[in-house]
């Protein structure tokens, strides 16, 4: 039903809009789906599983689903096209410069904290802006626990 991560978007940005008027347990009650897969999509889960989206939108019904996804704005699809994931070359080439700029030495929480944090400045930064945020956050996290 659902193809991309662009009509991913557009269908949880309708499914949220539609369960503002109405309960998840509402919906599952009326159209004989589970609250745990209303839950799912609403709160964006990609495991939720395209049998699960079918579900939700035959509980909202069809054409209703439809209109408030095309009534996604373009500034809308704009952001959610931004929002894709940078290629892993990238995050990795970041967070390797990060570490040589700072000498950090993470455990394994802290490298995954600091990889999470790096794909997430990169969907909205460039390479360079994201390494010199990080970088800047981390200096001045030192200099707070210094003095």
């Amino acid at each position: 039903m659902i193809d991309t991560d662009i009509e991913y978007e557009k269908f949880i940005k309708a499914a949220k809009h539609y369960t503002k008027n109405k309960s998840a347990g509402e919906i599952a009650f009326q159209y004989g789906c589970s609250v745990e897969y209303i839950y799912m999509i609403v709160n964006g889960k990609k495991n939720a599983g395209r049998s699960t989206q079918l579900k939700f939108a035959k509980a909202c019904g069809f054409k209703t689903i439809s209109s408030f996804i095309e009534s996604v704005s373009p500034e809308d699809n704009k952001t959610i096209k931004q929002r894709k994931s940078p290629p892993v070359g990238n995050i990795i080439r970041v967070y390797n410069n990060i570490l040589e700029k700072t000498g950090l030495e993470l455990d394994a929480e802290g490298q995954e904290k600091l990889f999470d944090l790096i794909k997430r400045r990169l969907t909205e930064k460039t390479a360079e802006a994201a390494e010199h945020e990080i970088t800047e956050i981390i200096s001045l996290t030192d200099k707070r626990k210094k003095g």
